[in-house]
């Protein structure tokens, strides 16, 4: 998934728009120590419309849930600055 946010990161440039961070919020449940292996796990609430709603979980090697968190992205439009509908070539990047 990173790899395509990536890119529609460097797409919006190009055609005229833009990505803006609206909230984050982290929750730290339990220490990661150096040298764990940790997974992150990220997935979308529902299909962007304006902003795109995205959750993470970070588990450690012992399959135990030590973060949670949220950031909210909002499109917008490079001239006028106001919010615009998720492009198309997003929605497709991310297989939606």
């Amino acid at each position: 998934m990173a790899q395509k946010f990536r890119y529609f990161l460097q797409r919006a440039r190009t055609t005229g728009s833009h990505v803006t961070r609206n909230f984050a919020f982290l929750n730290f449940l339990k220490s990661a120590r150096y040298d764990d292996v940790l997974t992150i796990i990220v997935s979308l609430k529902k299909k962007p419309l304006v902003k795109i709603d995205f959750d993470y979980e970070i588990i450690n090697q012992n399959h135990e849930k030590i973060s949670t968190g949220n950031s909210v992205l909002a499109f917008m439009d490079m001239k006028t600055n106001k919010p615009i509908k998720c492009p198309s070539y997003i929605l497709e990047k991310l297989d939606l």
